[in-house]
C-alpha cells in the first residue's frame, strides 16, 4: 500500500478477513460466536440461492438454547486450555533471582 492516506478504505476488508479467521484460543471465528453461524463470503453473494423459509417454535427455540450452552462450555473449556498453555510456556522460561544476604539491589518506590 503505497499511498497510506486511505488507509480507512482496506479496514472494512481487513476486519472482515480477521473476523472469519480461526482463533487460537477459542478455536472458533469471532463471527461465528458473534452470530451462530459462518459468515457470507463475498463470492457467495454472486451465486444463486435457494432461499429458506426459517421456521421458529418452542422446542425449536429450545434446540437452539441448548445447543448454545454445549456451545459456549466448549469455549469456555478451549478458553482454559489455552491459558494452561500460555502459562506453562511462560513458566518454562521464568528464573527468579537469587539474592544473597548483603547483596546490594535497586528499590524502586512506585
Amino acid at each position: 500500500m503505497e499511498d497510506q492516506s486511505n488507509w480507512d478504505l482496506y479496514l472494512p476488508s481487513a476486519l472482515f478477513a480477521y473476523r472469519t479467521i480461526r482463533q487460537q484460543t477459542t478455536r472458533f471465528e469471532p463471527f461465528y460466536l458473534t452470530y451462530g453461524r459462518e459468515a457470507t463470503l463475498p463470492i457467495e453473494l454472486k451465486l444463486p440461492s435457494d432461499p429458506t423459509v426459517i421456521r421458529s417454535d418452542v422446542q425449536q427455540d429450545q434446540q437452539v438454547e441448548d445447543f448454545q450452552e454445549q456451545f459456549y462450555q466448549r469455549i469456555r473449556i478451549n478458553v482454559h486450555t489455552s491459558q494452561e498453555k500460555q502459562k506453562q510456556r511462560y513458566d518454562a522460561q521464568i528464573h527468579p533471582k537469587q539474592y544473597a544476604i548483603g547483596e546490594q539491589v535497586l528499590l524502586k518506590n512506585f
